[in-house]
């Protein structure tokens, strides 16, 4: 008995070892690269950046100063876009994608790509003023609206529409748009909020160019249900995920100052119910389909402070407990997080932490969250000074599977004289984990 028993512990630590080194993988490729070129001059600042990548096509945008310091009567920001074909390796040029008669105060860009070289890019105006007598914003002032462009040749030449024409109040929380765009049709679905009372209506729109079509659908349930005010002005944040004909929108919401989600099996002509993500109060969802149909959900539930993890495999009519992915000291904040699912259901991770300078944090895990490898500096301390710096903005964008699994990261860092634009490349780890599952020894 003592043989046997011996024999099946040694067996189980063997399974215990594997479970260790699955993710042996995942790991930074190379030093840090700067995004934003030599345009970008001191003093002007970029911010809010956002990723896309399909195979080795990598798209990045954020607002970008450069006009507004640069060019006397400029507008305080402007959207610009950068390319890098070798995977996130080298960038090219910057590009400015935004009208320059149609500007002020811009924020919070996305990018989302679909086939045949379908690049769409959305921002929210948070304040540009005209008149009749003007070229402006359209000939009239707009505050809280959603720009919108839309490129079908890789970004050589953009489209330019008002998408969504919020309410005109100043004191309005502005826009955090979401986007995502399906990959065999090409239509694109934009989560947005409007106003309603003192709270906000959640919205799904729709954009098929083919068809000729943009259909607006109420995602939350009620009169005014979402809440914002987290970041100060701003409405409430949001997050957007798709997998073949299912759609995931989350939410801060005012019930209970939880979390909602719901989720939608037609490619958003209808969604289900309101379901609560976050057993109490929550804050900056993030949400991620795994093409085997489970739904995660990372979160914070304390705000600024720690982060959690939870699964459902019904569309969010039940969910798993939340795991901790990680927590945050006393005088530590955590400012921003992203989260994606790789084609073959790695669960994927990226936020910073700040206190006197900054660190950015990136996670993997192959058992889909029930445990992670984290990494961390992921800066590389370059820069006229690494030691002090401050990272934010944290978005990432996850391709491939199996051996070509890869992330790209980006973030905005003042490592120099201003704020800019950087990036990092990523692998990620075994597709497949054997789990260590305790038996009872006799």
């Amino acid at each position: 008995m003592k043989k046997r028993s011996a024999a099946l512990l040694s067996s189980l630590l063997s399974l215990l070892i594997l479970s260790h080194t699955a993710c042996a993988n995942v790991g930074i490729v190379g030093p840090n690269v700067r995004v934003t070129d030599g345009g970008l001059v001191s003093p002007a600042d970029a911010d809010t950046p956002h990723i896309a990548a399909q195979g080795n096509t990598v798209y990045a945008v954020w607002i970008d100063q450069r006009n507004y310091l640069l060019t006397p009567g400029g507008v305080d920001y402007s959207i610009y876009m950068a390319k890098s074909t070798d995977g996130g390796a080298t960038w090219g040029s910057n590009v400015r994608v935004s009208n320059p008669d149609y500007e002020g105060t811009l924020d919070y860009p996305v990018i989302a790509l679909g086939p045949n070289n379908q690049i769409w890019i959305a921002w929210t105006i948070r304040r540009c003023s005209g008149s009749s007598s003007d070229n402006r914003c359209g000939g009239q002032s707009r505050y809280n609206d959603v720009q919108l462009a839309y490129s079908d040749n890789g970004g050589a030449s953009f489209t330019e529409v008002t998408i969504w024409d919020a309410d005109d109040s100043i004191s309005t929380g502005r826009q955090t748009p979401e986007i995502v765009v399906a990959p065999d049709t090409g239509v694109l679905y934009m989560l947005l909020h409007d106003v309603n009372g003192d709270g906000y209506d959640i919205f799904l729109r729709s954009v098929d160019l083919t068809n000729e079509q943009i259909n607006t659908v109420k995602v939350s349930e009620g009169a005014g249900n979402g809440r914002g005010g987290r970041l100060g002005g701003v409405g409430p944040l949001l997050s957007l995920t798709m997998r073949g004909n299912t759609i995931c929108a989350g939410w801060e919401d005012r019930r209970a100052s939880a979390i909602y989600g719901a989720c939608s099996t037609n490619r958003g002509q209808s969604f289900g119910p309101n379901f609560p993500i976050t057993p109490g109060p929550g804050y900056y969802p993030r949400l991620a389909l795994a093409p085997n149909g489970t739904l995660v959900a990372m979160y914070q539930q304390e705000l600024n402070k720690s982060i959690f993890i939870r699964r459902s495999t019904d569309l969010g009519a039940s969910w798993t407990s939340p795991k901790t992915l990680y927590t945050a000291s006393a005088a530590t904040d955590v400012t921003s997080l992203d989260l994606k699912v790789s084609d073959d259901n790695q669960v994927v991770a990226f936020w910073n932490s700040i206190y006197t300078n900054g660190d950015l944090y990136f996670a993997v895990s192959t058992d889909q969250g029930d445990s992670f490898t984290v990494i961390t500096p992921v800066e590389d301390n370059q820069g006229s000074t690494p030691n002090i710096a401050r990272q934010g903005g944290t978005r990432l964008a996850v391709t491939g599977s199996g051996g070509s699994a890869r992330a790209n990261l980006i973030w905005r860092d003042n490592r120099n004289t201003q704020r800019q634009i950087w990036s990092a490349r990523a692998t990620l780890g075994a597709s497949q984990q054997r789990v260590f599952v305790p038996l009872a020894v006799r």
